[in-house]
């Protein structure tokens, strides 16, 4: 009898045991943005340094905005509107910025490992020396763009994430039928784009000066009056390119 009650006693403490661990984790705040933090942001729209990892943030209308050196990874950022707003060396590592505006926005050294930019306006945006490494470019919008050593190393085309997006639509934008990134007129000067998936991309015009471009995919490419001096094309793709001079 007593062995029997002490097998209950014994599973009733392990019981204890692991409920009062579950409620100890729960009690410890997830990875998330600091809630002083958001409300700083949307009463000021001025956040320089804030922690805003994994913060929904989309369809905000944060024009203008000071997010320099902000950790927005992992952040929801889809269809919000940034123009003109301040990136430096913001972490934007792992968020998705499905159709975002970020015209004219300054992303200098700005970290964009992995981001989804499907859709977005980037036109004008200085992205000098960012890392957009393995980011998915699908349908964004980079016309005249600053991407002078930027890196774009891995950078891909997916429509993956756009299957889950939610679009306004009054900008007409909708996951079918998606072009190739637009990088017309941009300035990739001394930038790295090894294996980059630049597919259909409309390069016309743009600088490639110095640029590496080793083992790039440009199937299809628009490289009319595209700049490739001491550019690096080893192992380059170019299939079925669109060009009158190069």
């Amino acid at each position: 009898m007593k062995s029997a009650m002490g097998q209950v006693a014994a599973v009733l403490s392990v019981s204890v045991l692991a409920t009062t661990l579950a409620t100890t984790a729960c009690s410890f705040p997830s990875q998330a943005a600091d809630p002083n933090d958001m409300r700083q942001l949307l009463e000021t729209r001025s956040c320089s340094g804030c922690d805003l990892t994994n913060a929904d943030l989309s369809g905000l209308d944060l024009k203008g905005a000071d997010l320099s050196q902000a950790d927005l990874s992992g952040a929801n950022l889809n269809d919000a509107k940034l123009h003109r707003a301040n990136l430096t060396a913001a972490n934007l590592s792992n968020a998705s910025l499905i159709a975002a505006r970020l015209h004219d926005a300054t992303l200098i050294r700005a970290n964009g490992i992995r981001a989804d930019f499907s859709l977005t306006g980037l036109v004008l945006a200085d992205l000098q020396n960012a890392d957009l490494t393995g980011a998915n470019l699908i349908g964004a919008n980079l016309e005249a763009a600053d991407l002078r050593g930027a890196i774009l190393d891995g950078t891909r085309q997916t429509v993956a994430g756009l299957q889950m997006a939610s679009f306004d639509a009054g900008d007409g934008l909708y996951p079918m039928d998606v072009p190739g990134v637009n990088l017309r007129d941009a300035d990739l000067s001394d930038s790295s784009l090894q294996r980059a998936d630049l597919t259909g991309a409309d390069l016309e015009g743009a600088s490639l000066v110095n640029a590496d471009l080793r083992h790039a995919r440009l199937d299809e490419a628009n490289i009319v009056r595209v700049n490739l001096e001491n550019a690096q094309v080893t192992g380059t793709v170019l299939t079925g390119y669109t060009t009158k001079t190069f």
